[in-house]
């Protein structure tokens, strides 16, 4: 996780992708008193704080703001933790409106089973780089989302080929995806520099790895380009 955040503040796509997600989220929310974000594939603990930082500026006042995410048991405690952790930065944002503070509320689930989510117009679901990983569930993953009826899904993927039927394809795809990658970050690191070795070691080694070595329900970095999605 800590190579990926490194990822965020040095290479500009991926900082693009969760910066053009909220604003989606922000502009469809405008004027609406309450909101439910179903935020898919938080592990990233990216993308809250400047959405919350956004809403809480609005010209109209912060909204009251849920969350539900969706985790393993291997991450709940560090989950709730970070969760936690937002609603305490959430309440120093005020804002005064003709004189009245507003402050901004936020709680949060770990399950879909809320009233909240009911109330049409004011939901609203977000993935970030997560929803590749059941790419093979796509049309059970899409479904449950839809049963949610959020009035905007934003989905932020690489677009990429990596599910591919076989193996010379899927390489070579990998070889001319991740070779730009390389190279766009030669901008920012030099090959050598130890910031890069943990972020080429830490994140990119591994989806690598898995985009080749991996089939079947192991192999779960299976990007997509737009048009499948």
């Amino acid at each position: 996780m800590e190579a990926f955040q490194l990822l965020y503040h040095i290479f500009p796509c991926v900082a693009f992708g969760f910066m053009a997600a909220n604003e989606a989220i922000s502009q469809a929310a405008q004027a609406k008193g309450s909101l439910h974000i179903t935020d898919l594939g938080m592990k990233h603990k990216l993308q809250c704080p400047s959405l919350i930082r956004t809403l809480a500026s609005r010209p109209e006042g912060p909204p009251t703001l849920l969350i539900t995410t969706l985790t393993s048991n291997v991450h709940l405690l560090e989950l709730e933790a970070y969760m936690k952790s937002l609603i305490e930065d959430a309440s120093y944002l005020t804002r005064y409106s003709n004189g009245v503070p507003h402050n901004i509320r936020v709680s949060y689930t770990m399950s879909f089973n809320s009233r909240e989510s009911q109330e049409k117009g004011n939901h609203y679901t977000s993935t970030v780089m997560h929803l590749h990983k059941y790419v093979k569930e796509r049309k059970g993953s899409l479904e449950a989302i839809k049963k949610l009826s959020p009035a905007r899904l934003t989905v932020v993927e690489q677009d990429a080929n990596h599910n591919g039927l076989f193996f010379h394809g899927q390489f070579l795809e990998a070889l001319h995806c991740y070779s730009a990658i390389f190279y766009s970050l030669e901008a920012s690191l030099p090959r050598h520099s130890p910031q890069r070795m943990k972020i080429v070691r830490l994140y990119f080694a591994k989806e690598i790895w898995n985009i080749i070595a991996y089939e079947g329900s192991d192999g779960t970095e299976r990007d997509e380009q737009v048009d499948p999605w």
